[in-house]
């Protein structure tokens, strides 16, 4: 998370050359030919970003399995993915969730590691963590770890494709778990609505299947046909693991050749069986599944409408994207757009448009998905048919070039300044691409559009047509007529045959004068200098130049880019000697009584991008129940009137959040900063003169009223971990005091809190990214213009904005838990199967000290504690624990969701936390290390993207501790750390002892089947030995408990920042 040696290859030695597309390459070969008995092929010119300095090489081993190598000498972490193209459409008939059992089964022991937990732990001592997943046709395995054990790591993982036991201890076990996963997604719309589409499909199409698998396809049932379920998981990983449908990506610190020594010598013993990657070339519908209506019944309040036509397999044409064209422009979201006009007549909220592809072969859809108003439902017929309407007007406007050419020039501009991404990402996507795409194309195949095609988009359209169409809808008003019930998840539905002339109305629809082709994209970049005072920027002088030459379509030859390129070399250098120097961290540049600005020049991503961050501090906006629900509504009405004319800028990857907080209002602004001061003009502009529609409101807040109604079907945990925040936070107001509240939220009442809104304010901001501080002034400047001069004279002054005082800016405060205590707070779900226990151990105020005692204590129970309580003891398919923190407070939190009753997860977890400090007495000095070097690994991991760089300064701003190099210093305290002084913190803070303070959350399912809804069992009802003496004591009223409580002080900051009428300078 080593300096490996300098080797350099052939990639090398070109990876510095540019063609013209704005795409470098690496070779003018396809391939080269080499005598090697474990490679077939290598593949040196695998075209990338300019703006990309990671290394690339492709192989074909000698089994057939495809190789990418990425060497990046300055990355934190290392990472590996392997994808086979086998998934669930390969299940057995009579062993549904085969394939993901097999996926859950491979991290449980190999012949080389028997030990079912030696590859969790050695990722976990080592900074790396793993997941793997199961779809239709593909499974997919990685991992990340600190680069110095890479080797170690990709060791162990490799043998779960050569020799992995499938034990028949572990089956037993493991079968467990997945059937945790199911019991967890049977109340998720989203599965729930999945799985029907699946099981309404021709039932001899592997399509048909359900792939998640629980304990009656995988245990029971099993046994009761006589079924060996271990004997069947090593058939079908000797069946189906074939190296030469596998698919490697891995990245680290080594050269190319290193990392090429490592894969062949780790993974050529993987088995060639020679295998064809199974396809699907039929269809899942026919002729006999079109023209109906399926109307379902979801678990939450929501309501949509899904509009799916069948696709042919279109993968071969990922160079002209035609089913992008479309789902653009059908999913467009500008003014004479089809959600524009939805909109417009109160039917609708929100659409996607876009093509989905469920397996290889042809498997494929399109689908136009709709959120629907409540007034929207009732009127489906004619959604469609004006669905219809728009892709009439296309077919007779017929394909757009310069559609294409617009959507083309963003796709470039936007893989020219292509981010690095996190390790781990970066090898799954690239994995993937590895299946689909040509060798040379793994890196632009999913993002670039080359190939203009109007034939392709007029064939997608062939298939948009009223007689292939299937139609779901979703919503509560179906209850009394669903008639059906899906198998696997139970999901209520009922069937309507849509009738003859409905389908021919739909044909002879016509156009409507209401909908629009989109106009040309205003906020398409133009400009893409680099403004740090970094002379030797070659690279993003390339880029500028690249995107110049993609933008204008010119076709120069290398030797004009490369005059270009001194040109511009010349220009920044000149323009450099003028700026001064850039600081590491933020720094104020502005502190008025309205606004305190700070700002970071970026020197370090050397991109054209901005992200700009204001914090409207404001009093009223979280008064009570009733302001804050004006707050929230305010602000989804304000998002929905700037929805139409900020839909370019978000194509253009200029992005915009506004959203509420205790605090007031957070506006985000971020992406190519060529034209963000005219979208952020636009939203100042909205916010000044801000006019509530009737309509619009009334929908919105049917929409937000539902929206805290749905709270109750979220998952068990999400409850624990809200309800916890509930209880420790000074003041916050709960769902139901939210609902309670809803009588006072009217138009009257919303227009005069609008008014008052920023009447009394403090903005705080965060400027960050490719521009200069004078630039950064002058937008700044702009924005306190708007919201403080008079429109129509900018010499007067508005009165009506008071600037806030200190104190009334000041944080929240958390709940002190009293030494020796133990607060017990019980939920009830109805809904849920799965209960939920979460334990919170509360520690005390940060520090320096605190929270590196805290983190590393974290990092040594982190997999242990998964291994005990999911692997061993399966507990639950949700099995956590980490750090919580909150207003300056901190403490360990566990969490488990499972079927058991929470009394019983929490004797169990109290009798982990208990056997720690034999786990801590008797671990080695180098296991102790290992994990201090692990932790100090991954704090100082570097930001990949410069967005996640601006949180980490916003959060350091908002929490007003202003430790900008906090990584740094607290990772240096850590290496003093020695095991007593962990003993000592365990034994004082986590342990049962007279100073330690805990809070335990239990939501119990009182659903049928779940763990409340019986009487407990003898074994779950007990209490357990290591907690017998300390009852805990029943939290039945919040509002009590806190008032109660004693609260921790403010946390002091790194740096003072004084206030501006303390009449202080910084």
């Amino acid at each position: 998370m080593t300096s490996v040696t300098d080797v350099q290859s052939l990639q090398e030695l070109m990876s510095n050359s540019i063609n013209l597309s704005g795409v470098t390459g690496e070779a003018s070969n396809t391939h080269l030919e080499i005598n090697d008995d474990n490679i077939k092929k290598r593949f040196e010119n695998i075209k990338k970003s300019p703006n990309d300095s990671q290394l690339y090489r492709g192989l074909i081993l000698n089994n057939n399995m495809k190789v990418l190598l990425i060497s990046d000498p300055t990355t934190d972490k290392s990472a590996v993915s392997l994808d086979v193209n086998v998934g669930y459409l390969n299940d057995p008939a009579e062993l549904p969730g085969l394939a993901h059992f097999c996926e859950h089964m491979l991290f449980l022991g190999t012949e080389k590691y028997p030990d079912k937990n030696s590859y969790n732990s050695y990722l976990s001592q080592h900074g790396g963590s793993s997941n793997a997943m199961t779809l239709p046709d593909y499974t997919q395995y990685h991992f990340d770890v600190s680069p110095e054990y890479l080797e170690g790591a990709v060791d162990r993982f490799a043998q779960f494709f050569i020799a992995p036991l499938f034990t028949e201890s572990a089956t037993e076990l493991e079968v467990q778990a997945v059937h945790s996963e199911h019991e967890k997604n049977i109340a998720n719309d989203t599965w729930r609505q999945d799985q029907l589409e699946k099981s309404s499909a021709d039932p001899n199409h592997p399509y048909s299947k359900f792939g998640t698998g629980h304990r009656g396809t995988l245990d029971f049932g099993p046994k009761q046909k006589g079924i060996n379920v271990r004997e069947a998981l090593l058939e079908f990983h000797k069946t189906w693991y074939s190296a030469n449908i596998m698919a490697l990506s891995i990245l680290g610190k080594e050269s190319l050749d290193q990392l090429e020594k490592m894969v062949v010598d780790k993974f050529s013993p993987v088995e060639n069986k020679e295998l064809e990657a199974p396809i699907w070339p039929e269809h899942p519908f026919n002729d006999n599944h079109f023209g109906k209506k399926w109307m379902i019944v979801p678990i939450k309040d929501v309501r949509a409408l899904k509009m799916s036509f069948p696709l042919p397999d279109l993968s071969q044409h990922f160079r002209s994207g035609p089913a992008h064209y479309l789902s653009h422009l059908l999913g467009h979201e500008a003014d004479g757009s089809l959600l524009s006009a939805l909109k417009k007549a109160g039917w609708c909220n929100a659409l996607v448009a876009g093509e989905k592809r469920a397996a290889r072969g042809g498997c494929n859809f399109f689908s136009i998905y709709v959120d629907l108003t409540e007034k929207g439902i009732n009127h489906v017929d004619d959604i469609v048919k004006l669905t219809f309407q728009y892709i009439n007007m296309l077919r007779i406007k017929g394909p757009l070039e310069w559609i294409f050419d617009e959507c083309k020039q963003i796709a470039h501009v936007d893989f020219n300044f292509k981010e690095k991404l996190m390790p781990r990402t970066t090898v799954n996507v690239t994995v993937r691409a590895l299946q689909k795409y040509p060798f040379e194309e793994i890196l632009t195949g999913p993002y670039l559009p080359t190939e203009w095609r109007p034939d392709l988009i007029n064939t997608v359209m062939d298939y948009l047509v009223p007689e292939k169409i299937r139609i779901h809808v979703i919503g509560k008003v179906y209850q009394n007529i669903a008639d059906q019930s899906e198998f696997w998840y139970g999901t209520k539905y009922a069937i309507q045959i849509i009738s003859k002339e409905t389908i021919e109305s739909w044909r002879n629809s016509g156009i409507s004068d209401e909908l629009k082709i989109p106009v040309a994209n205003e906020f398409i970049p133009e400009s893409f200098e680099i403004k740090c005072n970094n002379n030797s920027n070659n690279n993003n002088n390339n880029n500028n130049n690249n995107n110049n030459n993609n933008n204008n379509n010119n076709n120069n030859n290398n030797n004009n880019n490369n005059n270009n390129n001194n040109n511009n070399n010349n220009n920044n250098s000149n323009n450099n000697n003028n700026r001064e120097e850039i600081n590491k961290f933020p720094k104020i540049i502005l502190d008025t009584r309205l606004m305190l600005v700070w700002f970071k020049q970026d020197d370090e991503f050397k991109i054209p991008k901005v992200n700009l961050t204001f914090d409207f501090v404001s009093p009223y906006a979280y008064l009570d129940p009733c302001n804050f629900n004006l707050t929230n509504l305010y602000i989804h009405l304000f998002k929905d009137s700037l929805n139409e004319y900020a839909y370019n800028a978000s194509l253009a990857q200029l992005s915009w959040e506004f959203s509420a907080s205790k605090n007031g209002m957070t506006l985000m602004v971020g992406g190519y900063n060529d034209k963000h001061r005219v979208l952020l003009s636009k939203i100042i502009d909205r916010m000044v003169n801000f006019k509530v529609d009737k309509q619009r409101f009334e929908i919105i807040k049917e929409l937000y009223i539902r929206n805290l109604k749905n709270f109750e079907a979220d998952q068990p945990y999400q409850h624990a971990v809200y309800y916890l925040a509930v209880l420790l936070t000074e003041q916050g107001w709960t769902k139901d005091e939210l609902l309670e509240a809803i009588e006072f939220l009217t138009l009257d009442r919303l227009e005069e809190f609008i008014s008052n809104l920023l009447t009394k304010v403090h903005i705080q901001c965060l400027i960050h990214g490719n521009l200069t501080e004078s630039e950064a002034l002058e937008t700044v400047k702009m924005i306190e213009n708007k919201l403080t001069k008079d429109p129509l004279d900018s010499e007067k002054s508005k009165k009506t904005i008071v600037p806030l005082m200190p104190k009334q800016y000041i944080l929240n405060r958390e709940i002190s838990l009293d030494n020796g205590s133990h607060y017990l707070y019980e939920i009830e779900n109805k809904l849920h199967k799965s209960s939920c226990t979460e334990i919170y151990y509360q520690v005390g105020l940060q520090s320096t000290e605190s929270n590196m005692h805290l983190e590393l204590l974290g990092q040594i129970i982190s997999e242990p504690f998964f291994d005990v309580l999911r692997t061993q003891e399966q507990l639950g398919y949700i099995v956590f624990s980490g750090i919580r923190r909150g207003n300056g407070v901190q403490g360990l939190r566990v969490i488990i969701q499972g079927d058991r009753h929470p009394q019983y997860l929490e004797e169990r977890i109290e009798a982990f936390i208990q056997s720690l400090q034999d786990r801590i007495v008797n671990m080695s000095e180098d296991e102790f290390n290992r994990h201090k070097t692990s932790l100090a690994n991954q704090r100082l991991e570097k930001p990949k993207k410069m967005t996640t760089l601006s949180a980490i300064f916003w959060s350091e701003i908002t929490n007003q501790q202003y430790n900008f190099d906090r990584a740094n210093i607290e990772v240096a305290y850590l290496r003093t750390i020695n095991k007593s002084q962990i003993l000592d913190f365990y034994n004082e803070t986590i342990k049962q002892s007279p100073q330690r303070r805990k809070l335990s959350l239990h939501v119990v399912s009182i659903a049928p089947g779940g763990a409340g809804y019986t009487e407990k069992s003898s074994e779950e009802s007990s209490t357990a030995q290591t907690d017998a003496t300390t009852l805990p004591i029943k939290i039945t009223d919040i509002l009590a408990f806190k008032s109660s409580q004693s609260l921790f002080p403010i946390i002091k900051p790194f740096i003072n920042i004084p206030r501006k009428d303390q009449k202080s300078k910084l």
